[in-house]
């Protein structure tokens, strides 16, 4: 009996590794996806930002990401928002970022902020 079990089992793992690997390349496509569709802000997202909050913004999250906290990041995202429509893809951003722990995509975005 054991001898049909391990040929019913041995059947059955061409059928696995088929599903295994649809489901590894719809894992794949969906990471893809994810950073096709990540926001991202253009140059005149940036220039739009005045400039009086965006050298203080860029400080803020970059002092929170160093020290790793997303907690802030998400804090300030929220902040920034209030203060001018102008920053509310820059909210959305941050905390895109602060969910994928991107740390260093903070730090980026600082940068490009600080210009």
């Amino acid at each position: 009996m054991n001898c049909l079990n391990a040929k019913a089992v041995g059947d059955e793992i061409p059928g696995l590794e088929n599903a295994f690997n649809q489901a590894m390349e719809s894992v794949q496509k969906l990471g893809a996806f994810s950073e096709e569709t990540a926001c991202k802000l253009s140059n005149e997202e940036i220039a739009a930002i005045p400039s009086e909050f965006a050298q203080d913004i860029a400080k803020r999250i970059r002092d929170a990401a160093d020290m790793g906290d997303v907690m802030t990041l998400s804090a300030i995202a929220a902040e920034i928002k209030t203060l001018s429509d102008s920053c509310v893809p820059l909210s959305k951003q941050i905390v895109q970022l602060a969910e994928d722990f991107d740390l260093d995509g903070i730090q980026k975005l600082a940068d490009d902020l600080d210009v």
